[in-house]
């Protein structure tokens, strides 16, 4: 029992240096921009939570630009040549984003009615396109990248559809990309890392020594 002891300090001291680190969290400032019915009416806009516009035209089968940005001080997202800002500090460094492409159109609608997202590489991450087909509902994303203090990401979006579209409520196509934050990104360093799996080694070697 007392030669595990050393090998089981090592592994509860490794995980507790893990579980301390800080999970990512959404900056719950996302770019977003969305068509959709309301009283059956279609509306769209494009922004933040609490800055949007709708000065821009969705038309099917165009190509759409966006870019999703912070440049220390100056949140930003642009859609089809329109763009958002909003003043805002943010302190902890970013580690990716998340976020999703909705196809939730209702009722009289025809069979291809599509949205496709495609987000260019960030850092060494590369995603296909997203494309929501009628029916998909939410597709999500994620982008595990440690970007830093400031970013940039863009992409360019397209949507199919012929014919009219749905009268009913609730009835949307939805781009959004939200900023993950880490307040602790290094929490367990790499130093502290390597010598927690030492201590194990040692343990392992004091447990096997003590069995001969």
């Amino acid at each position: 029992m007392k030669a595990i002891l050393p090998v089981a300090v090592a592994v509860l001291s490794f995980c507790s240096a893990l579980s301390a680190h800080a999970v990512p969290t959404p900056l719950q400032q996302a770019g977003f921009a969305k068509m959709d019915q309301a009283g059956g009416t279609l509306g769209k806009d494009v922004g933040f939570n609490g800055a949007t516009t709708n000065d821009y035209t969705w038309l099917p089968g165009e190509t759409l630009n966006w870019d999703y940005s912070y440049d220390g001080t100056m949140l930003s997202f642009t859609w089809a040549g329109v763009t958002v800002e909003q003043t805002i500090a943010i302190s902890d460094p970013v580690v990716g984003f998340t976020g999703y492409v909705r196809n939730t159109f209702k009722d009289n609608l025809p069979s291809d009615l599509s949205l496709t997202v495609d987000i260019d590489p960030v850092g060494g991450t590369d995603l296909a396109p997203i494309t929501a087909n009628l029916g998909d509902g939410f597709i999500n994303f994620s982008i595990n990248e440690m970007v830093g203090s400031t970013w940039s990401v863009s992409g360019t979006a397209q949507a199919n559809w012929t014919g009219p579209l749905a009268t009913s409520p609730n009835s949307r196509f939805a781009f959004q990309i939200d900023a993950l934050i880490d307040p602790d990104p290094i929490d367990v360093s790499e130093p502290a890392t390597v010598a927690l799996l030492g201590l194990g080694l040692v343990g392992l070697g004091v447990a096997a020594r003590r069995r001969r």
